[in-house]
């Protein structure tokens, strides 16, 4: 990452003397300008708003300080120890509602789901989905319900480890399942994560590997017609397409595609049964991505 030029701190410094704080998370003067914004619009008083942009300048994320960030129309509130809502998360989440007809009663389980923010915008943009909500984190599901309570869309939350082998054996059916799990590798965490959230992001909600895939295909296949998953790498994507193309009775039963975000980086897998199910999932999930399988 290039260094930041004395001259931008200097002009940072004539704007505003809170300014140049910002400039090692923001990287220029444009981006801190929009930040000390909103910033100034959640601190009281100007004490307030330094410990804010010293904070920021130890990379601190933004959203725990002004404590919500916007997800689709939704502002979910934000809180340490739970993961912060993605831009590439809502993206797909968004695309998937809108495939689905306004009036859909399909029943909807998301797995793994931290803030809530993909419970509450499926349920928010399609208020006749049945919608269930898990995590094995109790912070995580402490904060799903003050964020369903505050905007006032119900889902049925609960604190489970969805890699117990007896999670989905207690549960119901469902039609789909969504899912954004751990799935940052260890060694891609160390090199390639920004400091922010190797800092101060839970560790628990972002690490992991293929446990989650290979989960997926072993339990929750069963209990579903169609999955989306995010995914962090390509491999993750190919790893759940592998498994089901060389299952004799899962190769035939399921259709297997990738996603990517606008960015054009790979974002999710998904796949859905080719028969015998409540909705014409071929149609809903035409041009999502692309097929694999």
């Amino acid at each position: 990452m290039p260094r930041i030029r004395p001259s931008t701190f200097r002009k940072a410094l004539a704007i505003d003397k809170a300014l140049p704080f910002l400039l090692p998370e923001c990287r220029s003067i444009a981006a801190a300008k929009q930040e000390l914004q909103w910033i100034k619009q959640e601190c009281h008083t100007k004490r307030q708003v330094f410990e804010f942009c010293k904070l920021r300048r130890n990379h601190y994320p933004l959203q725990y300080l002004l404590k919500s960030q916007p997800f689709g129309p939704l502002d979910i509130s934000c809180k340490r120890g739970v993961l912060i809502p993605r831009w590439e998360t809502e993206e797909w989440t968004m695309d998937l509602a809108q495939r689905l007809v306004s009036n859909s009663e399909l029943r909807l389980v998301d797995l793994c789901t931290g803030s809530g923010c993909i419970a509450l915008l499926m349920k928010h943009l399609r208020p006749k989905l049945t919608v269930n909500a898990f995590d094995c984190s109790p912070l995580a599901i402490s904060l799903a319900s003050q964020n369903a309570q505050k905007l006032n869309i119900h889902v049925q939350l609960g604190l489970q480890n969805i890699l117990d082998d007896s999670a989905a054996a207690a549960l119901p059916d469902f039609d789909i399942i969504t899912c954004n799990p751990p799935y940052i590798p260890h060694s891609t965490f160390v090199k390639e994560t920004s400091t922010s959230v190797k800092l101060y992001e839970p560790k628990l909600a972002l690490l992991g590997s293929f446990e989650f895939y290979e989960n997926l295909v072993k339990t929750w296949l069963s209990k579903t017609d169609a999955f989306v998953y995010e995914v962090g790498e390509l491999s993750q994507c190919t790893y759940v397409q592998n498994k089901i193309a060389q299952d004799s009775i899962l190769s035939k039963l399921w259709r297997v595609g990738f996603k990517f975000d606008s960015n054009h980086r790979i974002r999710v897998v998904y796949g859905y049964k080719q028969a015998n199910t409540t909705v014409d999932w071929s149609k809903i999930f035409q041009d999502f991505g692309e097929l694999k399988h």
